[in-house]
């Protein structure tokens, strides 16, 4: 089966929606896969024997937008399906630019499967009010009328459940997930290296607003000073947050940038912090869990679904960085019932998100 995937970013070390992009991969084991996606310039790359990536030129509006104008898409869109006939369409996340491929797939005929762990303007808001008034009304008008065309739309996580029944969607659950096998291959970093009684916090993402970053860097700021085994670790792309990092120096918290070994890097952390305000179904937070390692998550979106408060991790209130502080000095100060969540966690990973067989599923819808 050749399959187009049309997902907003791909593989950039800036920016990156890692659901499609696994998704994509998992695919190439058993088929032709194409993407279509954005990048610096105009492009096309062989990933591998069964992956082929075109990249188109974007507009891209920054934080706390975070949104890319294409105007090259609906052309770009009937000369892949020209070339490449496709037989198989999956477009990743619903309300970037990639959305509103669906209409002139469904104009050309096609059978169209929508991928996406949010719904913006309903369930996900950024930080930025105005911006989340924008988007409230863009969803009415445009976003969810068109998603509302698509043959089957596949919701990452349970939480979705109910608002795509408002949306009155052809939906089913499947989740996204880890490949245990090639994530349990990674090693511990050689760079990093901890001391025998150090305890380390870690985040990982991109350092945007509507990430929350910002709340832990605050905390970490406010704990460090008595607590000199505690370290602080921030991995992800560091562009346009250079002023903001200038806050948080500190010997005890570290801004590492974008890393290519984040699993080895989540099997010496101690507690993973996901201060999301809003949030789809974190990969970042699968991963820590994949580890072992005790999760503390803000209480929203996927966040909800991945974490059962007490049983595989912990959960606070989104925004407040007093019971961030409060929780996380729990688990800090009671390593072994952090260990037990951790273990825990990574039994849930294993038993509902494994990687292989969920994408299996998809390409089952796809293959109908």
């Amino acid at each position: 089966m050749k399959i187009l995937v049309i997902a907003p970013y791909f593989d950039e070390p800036h920016r990156w929606m890692i659901s499609g992009q696994k998704t994509a991969y998992e695919l190439s084991r058993n088929h032709q896969v194409i993407v279509l996606t954005t990048g610096q310039k105009v492009s096309v790359e062989k990933k591998n024997k069964n992956l082929k990536i075109y990249r188109i030129k974007d507009i891209f509006l920054r934080d706390p937008v975070n949104y890319s104008i294409i105007p090259g898409l609906l052309s770009a869109i009937r000369k892949i399906v020209q070339q490449e006939k496709p037989e198989a369409f999956l477009i990743n996340k619903h309300m970037f630019f990639s959305s509103l491929a669906i209409w002139p797939l469904k104009r050309m005929g096609k059978y169209v499967v929508v991928q996406t762990d949010t719904f913006p303007g309903i369930n996900w808001f950024p930080k930025n009010k105005a911006v989340g008034i924008v988007m409230w009304i863009y969803a009415r008008l445009i976003g969810n009328p068109i998603l509302r065309k698509a043959d089957k739309v596949i919701l990452l996580h349970e939480g979705l459940v109910e608002d795509a029944k408002k949306l009155r969607l052809k939906y089913e659950v499947i989740h996204n997930g880890i490949n245990l096998q090639e994530f349990d291959s990674y090693p511990v970093p050689n760079d990093l290296h901890k001391k025998k009684g150090e305890i380390w916090v870690g985040y990982v993402g991109r350092l945007e607003s509507v990430k929350g970053w910002y709340d832990l860097a605050a905390v970490a700021k406010k704990l460090v000073p008595t607590h000199k085994t505690l370290h602080f670790f921030f991995i992800g792309p560091t562009l346009h947050a250079e002023e903001r990092i200038k806050e948080f120096i500190h010997p005890q918290i570290h801004f590492l940038g974008l890393r290519k070994d984040v699993p080895g890097i989540d099997k010496l952390l101690d507690v993973f912090v996901m201060p999301s305000l809003s949030e789809g179904l974190s990969n970042a937070i699968m991963e820590a869990m994949a580890a072992k390692c005790c999760c503390l998550v803000s209480r929203v979106g996927g966040n909800m679904i991945l974490v059962q408060d007490e049983v595989t991790g912990r959960l606070f209130k989104k925004g407040d960085q007093t019971d961030l502080k409060n929780k996380l000095l729990d688990l800090i100060n009671d390593l072994e019932t952090s260990k037990n969540l951790g273990v825990k966690a990574r039994e849930r990973i294993e038993a509902e998100y494994d990687l292989r067989k969920n994408v299996r599923r998809i390409a089952a819808i796809l293959n109908s």
